[in-house]
């Protein structure tokens, strides 16, 4: 439970870091502050990426332990979300992407 809780807070913690860093570097005059915030990104981009590995790793394997099963509509629900989640910031995250 621990990892999965873990899992989640890095997730939402780099989708804020990296797009409040993203959003005050686009609101910069100055290249070196640009570069600075934009740098930012990528620790919260880092930190995305360790919460998502985390997230349906732990959280598979505490529905696994539960005995839910994996064919309940909350689990289904939850698996659901996070591959929308995943694809929407796929499609967000290219613009960002090109700035850096």
């Amino acid at each position: 439970m621990f990892f999965h809780l873990l899992g989640a807070l890095l997730f939402v913690a780099g989708i804020v870091l990296a797009g409040t860093a993203f959003e005050a570097a686009r609101r910069r005059d100055r290249p070196s502050e640009i570069a600075l915030l934009l740098g930012l990104t990528r620790i919260g981009v880092l930190l995305v990426a360790v919460g998502g590995l985390l997230l349906p790793i732990f959280g598979l394997w505490l529905v696994h332990l539960g005995h839910f099963g994996y064919g309940s509509g909350w689990v289904d629900a939850a698996i659901g979300l996070y591959v929308i989640v995943l694809v929407l910031g796929g499609l967000g995250g290219q613009r960002p992407k090109q700035a850096r």
